[in-house]
């Protein structure tokens, strides 16, 4: 989707607190995105770093 930008960010504990963004988490594409949402859950659940991705969904490494 050009043009378009999906960034990750964390849920704070208190609501009335901002969203922060996860730094250098922006992506072209909501895949992307939703993978990078899944590996910080994963790392966080089994204090673990999963393997890298073979590639993107748009291609790219």
């Amino acid at each position: 989707m050009p043009g378009r930008e999906w960034a990750v960010g964390r849920m704070p504990t208190e609501r009335s607190r901002p969203i922060v963004l996860v730094e250098g988490a922006v992506f072209d594409n909501p895949l992307d995105a939703d993978r990078k949402v899944f590996r910080l859950r994963w790392q966080a659940a089994t204090e673990q770093v999963p393997a890298p991705a073979m590639t993107s969904a748009s291609g790219e490494r």
